[in-house]
């Protein structure tokens, strides 16, 4: 699960003040501490669903090394037997002359082969014409690329995992907006760190998660 493992929003939320517009507009017929005890209840029950996303983010990216080897290799073998669409496949189908999937490894130290980057998460939705229009609008286009295998930067530091998550929408009116995320896990020796970086998402901000070390059993 993309979403889990690196954070990724699935589309379009609503913030806590949003929700509680809403259910202020849906409950005019209850009575004022009904309607603010609801309003109370809802916004903490978001608070606490936001806490528990972040905290089972920070699992997923300050798991042990051998469980991020352990799952990039699991990657790699869905890659291997195809459950995985990678960008050297995408590149590789289109034909274009002088570009192919081996173009996407630059043989560079430090760098990975991008070709071996998985495709998923994508999201595409379309509104019905409007103004005279017989097209349908595109209003939502959005994917996430993992990697599907670890690579070294240099000496003992390496990623162990890696997501780049882009999505645009348009609004009625036809302004689009993009948003998305980096987010991943790099490797010190034996040491994992964290790092999330939101783009264009309010109320998100950039995370650099440190390993948790424990002394005397705390």
């Amino acid at each position: 699960d993309v979403n889990a493992l690196f954070g990724v929003s699935s589309g379009t939320s609503m913030s806590v003040s949003d929700i509680a517009g809403k259910v202020s507009e849906s409950v005019q017929t209850l009575g004022e501490d009904a309607k603010s005890a609801l309003l109370t209840q809802l916004q903490q029950s978001a608070e606490q669903a936001k806490a528990l996303a972040k905290q089972q983010l920070r699992s997923s990216l300050l798991a042990p090394l051998n469980e991020l080897q352990a799952r990039a290799n699991d990657l790699l073998a869905q890659v291997n037997n195809g459950s995985i669409l990678v960008l050297g496949t995408v590149v590789d189908s289109l034909g274009i002359s002088g570009f192919t999937s081996a173009t996407l490894n630059p043989g560079v130290a430090g760098l990975p082969n991008f070709a071996t980057f998985g495709l998923t998460d994508y999201k595409m939705e379309f509104a019905p014409p409007t103004n005279g229009s017989k097209f349908s609008r595109l209003t939502t286009l959005g994917a996430t690329v993992i990697a599907t295998q670890a690579w070294t930067l240099t000496g003992s530091i390496s990623v162990t995992s890696f997501a780049l998550s882009v999505l645009m929408s348009t609004d009625t009116a036809g302004n689009r907006k993009f948003s998305g995320s980096v987010s991943g896990s790099v490797a010190l020796g034996k040491f994992v760190f964290g790092l999330v970086v939101p783009f264009n998402q309010p109320g998100k901000n950039l995370e650099f998660m440190l390993p948790q070390v424990t002394v005397g059993g705390v």
